[in-house]
Order: C-alpha cells, then structure tokens, then sequence
C-alpha cells in the first residue's frame, strides 16, 4: 500500500485500530470522524496531509516514526 486516500476510512463504525505497515501518503480526511479509532501504526508513513485523523475523539495511541512531511495548509 502506496496511499490512503482522501475520505478513504471516512466515518468508519467500529474501526478500533490500524496498521498499515507501508502505507507512505495518507491523504487529508482518511480517517475522518471515526470515532471509535484508538490506535494507529503507520511505521513508514512519510506525509500525512492536515485533518487526516480529524473527529477521531477517542484516538490515544499514533506511532508514526517516520514520518517526514506533515501538511497543514
């Protein structure tokens, strides 16, 4: 996996968490509103454009080590 897309994930029930061991873009809204999402691991993620995880209230746990670019213009 190259890209998560825009509003990819978007509004997903019952999404507790995600791993996408290489996943490198993930694209502005993908996870948006996902209210039950918790943890992410993204190990090779390198840009993340702005709002990605907007409305994740629940979201504690984001291991992104790499990342290198984050978008939020």
């Amino acid at each position: 996996l190259v890209m998560i897309g825009h509003e990819a994930f978007a509004g997903c029930i019952g999404l507790h968490s995600i791993s996408f061991p290489d996943a490198l873009v993930i694209h502005e809204h993908a996870f948006v509103h996902c209210a039950e999402l918790r943890d992410v691991w993204l190990p090779e993620a390198l840009y993340l454009q702005r709002l990605c995880f907007s409305g994740c209230i629940n979201l504690r746990t984001v291991w992104m080590p790499n990342v290198g670019i984050v978008d939020f213009n």
